[in-house]
């Protein structure tokens, strides 16, 4: 750690091993809690753990004494000789938070107390414990995966919660002002980190008991999960282990939550809420977009919101309302984009900073939102650095003008907005076809050998689709069968598969902005729904010119801007601009394109089972071949030098596929 803050050298100290130690210590503390919950279940009958109300007292049982275990590591209470004795110690610092009566619940058996004591006095040492590490492991603890998804829960790392905290500009109200509130709080990382930050913006000289009565009062979180409210309440509690009670964490629902009972209207708003769609009569919701809406009218005027939402939010028709109401209520600030991984899942997930507009004259002015993407690949810089793959701006007013306020996201918006008035579109020059889906059921339809009346059948993008290449047309790996019949979920008409056409993935290649993988596949190929089926229309577009396409950078850098979500939407594939050649261009695409499926269906034959992307062209011949493609294919556009150095730029953040 010296080593760490600079004050000694240390040459064996990588850059990583911070990192390392914080993820070894919260998987550790994770497995801790799990299986002390697991074992304080076991002390109890089956009838008693059906009972939502034993289980409740049993996690609060193992938690309070997990507190206790923590305060008393940070030297926050005395060292008890008891598991009541330890709650009564913290109870005297902490009464609003911390109660003995757990121990007097009748779920609680009489040996359970001293047994959890024990292994917590045993096991770990927890001095150096960060709330950030016991936040991940609350949350992993008594959140199941299936329940994660269910409710839509993530916990909120501390780098994402700094960041957004970072880019308030909280400093813009004045300090009797400030107010912040997290209405989905969980386990409370916002409100840790909320903390810190307005604990930076008051007067260095204040001391801690001062900062403490004055952040206990500007400080609220509320969540309807009663045992969130009190991991979010006792986190509070270790950072601030030196200063006693106060902290309001309360049960609420975030729809119920209202200015009154706040007794004023929060200043700032930060939050993650579950990312859940919803379906009622028909029509889909973002349960995200429906709160936004709720914290948008509760935030003061010139408040400020920082908030966590699924990357669907930029394009979805289901949050189409939300996107209206925060263009006409709110300045636009900032919007980060980042990828999968960053919160213990593949959720892609977007920051927004807000202001909410009013007449007073502390509103930042000006109309342009600053935009930073995060990629796969640029993840690590983030975690250290808060580095972004790339940063460009963007006019909230050209959203405004869209039929849906879609949010897109791009560097060149000018450039598709010439494209899209000036060139056909897809939709218009082939159509776009989704495959065959199976009932979960079945396993039968599909078989590695052939039978009577089945058909040639592709069902995995891993196993067969390359830019360029599709390795069962190119004899590289054989085809499935398919018994093609009414059993099957979404049969679809036979002309869709009986047709040469090209094949796309149907499921976006996530967190990077080449989104399509695109490969001609022959007449009576039959795919299923992992897979887009284009056929051209009539004879002027050709299917090498539709691969060329939506291989090129122009179409990635496209749809990655027009669609965030996690499937290639075919009503938005559609729309894109397709470019014009003329007879001798046309030609050569033609051409180019099966040069370069030849060469790769030489190279991959030659290469191991189970190579994917990597190294397609990454010869002098392969790669020159892409590249007089890609200039064919921005000739067709109509791009100048600067759009085509522009649109290269932007998707140079992450590695094509094939390089």
């Amino acid at each position: 750690m010296p080593a760490k803050k600079g004050d000694a050298q240390l040459s064996f100290v990588d850059s990583g091993l911070l990192e390392w130690v914080e993820r070894i210590t919260g998987q550790a503390l994770t497995m801790l809690l799990e299986s002390l919950v697991s074992e304080a279940l076991g002390h109890i009958s089956k009838a008693q753990a059906a009972k939502a109300q034993a289980r409740q007292d049993l996690l609060r049982l193992v938690f309070q004494l997990f507190a206790c275990r923590v305060l008393e590591d940070k030297g926050a209470i005395d060292t008890p000789g008891t598991p009541r004795r330890a709650l009564q110690e913290a109870h005297r610092k902490f009464s609003e938070n911390i109660d003995p009566s757990v121990l007097d619940s009748d779920a609680v058996p009489e040996s359970l107390p001293e047994y959890v004591f024990s292994a917590l006095q045993n096991r770990f040492a927890f001095a150096s414990i960060t709330t950030d590490m016991l936040g991940q492991a609350y949350e992993n603890a008594l959140v199941t995966p299936s329940l994660r998804k269910h409710l839509g829960i993530y916990y909120t790392p501390r780098v994402v919660t700094d960041y957004i905290l970072s880019r308030l500009p909280i400093e813009a109200l004045r300090q009797e002002d400030r107010y912040l509130l997290d209405p989905c709080c969980g386990s409370g990382s916002f409100l840790l980190a909320g903390f810190d930050r307005l604990s930076g913006a008051i007067d260095a000289n204040w001391s801690s008991a001062q900062r403490h009565q004055y952040l206990r009062t500007r400080i609220s979180g509320s969540d309807k999960d009663p045992f969130a409210v009190e991991l979010a309440a006792l986190s509070l509690i270790v950072n601030d282990a030196g200063n006693r009670n106060g902290w309001k964490v309360r049960r609420r629902d975030v729809f119920d939550v209202s200015a009154g009972e706040l007794d004023r209207r929060p200043t700032i708003v930060v939050t993650n809420p579950p990312f859940k769609e919803i379906k009622e009569a028909g029509t889909r919701r973002e349960l995200a977009a429906d709160i936004l809406i709720k914290l948008v009218d509760l935030t003061a005027a010139t408040g400020f919101l920082g908030v966590v939402l699924p990357q669907s939010f930029l394009d979805s028709r289901a949050a189409a309302e939300a996107r209206r109401i925060v263009l006409s209520k709110c300045q636009l600030l900032e919007i980060a984009t980042l990828p999968g991984g960053v919160f213990f899942s593949g959720a892609e997930t977007a920051l927004f900073v807000l202001q909410k507009r009013g007449r007073s004259s502390t509103f930042l002015s000006g109309s342009v939102a600053t935009v930073r993407e995060l990629r796969s690949r640029d993840l690590p810089e983030f975690g250290r650095l808060r580095r972004f793959s790339t940063t460009y701006a963007a006019d909230p007013e050209l959203w405004k003008a869209d039929r849906y306020a879609t949010f897109v996201l791009s560097p060149v918006p000018e450039v598709w907005a010439r494209l899209e008035r000036d060139l056909p579109t897809l939709h218009t020059v082939a159509s776009v076809n989704t495959g065959i889906r199976l009932k979960e059921s079945d396993e039968s339809s599909v078989s590695p050998t052939r039978r009577p009346g089945d058909v040639q059948y592709v069902d995995r993008l891993q196993e067969v689709l390359r830019p360029f290449l599709l390795l069962t047309a190119a004899q590289l790996r054989p085809y499935k069968w398919l018994n093609y019949g009414d059993q099957l979920d979404r049969k679809r008409g036979r002309e869709i598969f009986e047709s040469p056409k090209v094949l796309i993935n149907s499921n976006r290649n996530p967190g990077t902005p080449w989104r399509l993988v695109a490969a001609m596949a022959p007449a009576n190929v039959y795919f299923s729904h992992n897979f887009h089926g284009v056929l051209p229309i009539g004879e002027n577009v050709s299917l090498e010119q539709i691969t060329a396409v939506l291989n090129s950078p122009v179409a990635n850098a496209w749809f990655d801007c027009h669609c965030r979500r996690r499937w290639v939407v075919v009503e938005i594939l559609e729309r894109l601009p397709f470019p014009q050649f003329d007879t001798a261009s046309a030609k050569k695409v033609d051409d180019v394109v099966r040069r370069i499926e030849r060469a790769l269906a030489v190279k991959v034959g030659r290469k191991q089972e189970g190579m994917f992307y990597e190294g397609l062209f990454d010869d002098a011949d392969a790669s020159q071949l892409l590249r007089e493609l890609d200039e064919l294919v921005y000739d067709g556009y109509g791009l100048s030098s600067e759009e085509r150095r522009n649109i290269g730029r932007f998707m140079a953040s992450d590695k094509r596929p094939g390089l």
